[in-house]
């Protein structure tokens, strides 16, 4: 029948636009890949703010007793006041 092998043919030929942007939509395979990417990053951004923790930072600081007394002491970055007088 001529009806149905037009109708055949219409079925098989596909109805999408290859050139169209399709990024927006879901992707598994894009969505773990942008995980592992964020994990990457996470890590890397703690391994950074560990080390700048890490670094000495050099605290100058005077008193008055009836004279001038000027002292510097070297903490840790993120080290509070307290912990610097404990030392």
């Amino acid at each position: 029948d001529p009806v149905e092998d037009v109708n055949d043919q219409y079925r098989k030929v596909s109805k999408k636009d290859p050139t169209v942007n399709t990024s927006f939509l879901p992707d598994k395979q894009r969505q773990i890949e942008q995980e592992r990417k964020r994990q990457e990053l996470e890590q890397e951004w703690i391994q950074n703010q560990e080390k700048i923790r890490k670094e000495k930072l050099l605290v100058t600081f005077s008193f008055w007793d009836g004279s001038g007394h000027r002292r510097s002491c070297a903490i840790h970055k993120g080290a509070s006041v307290g912990d610097s007088w404990n030392k």
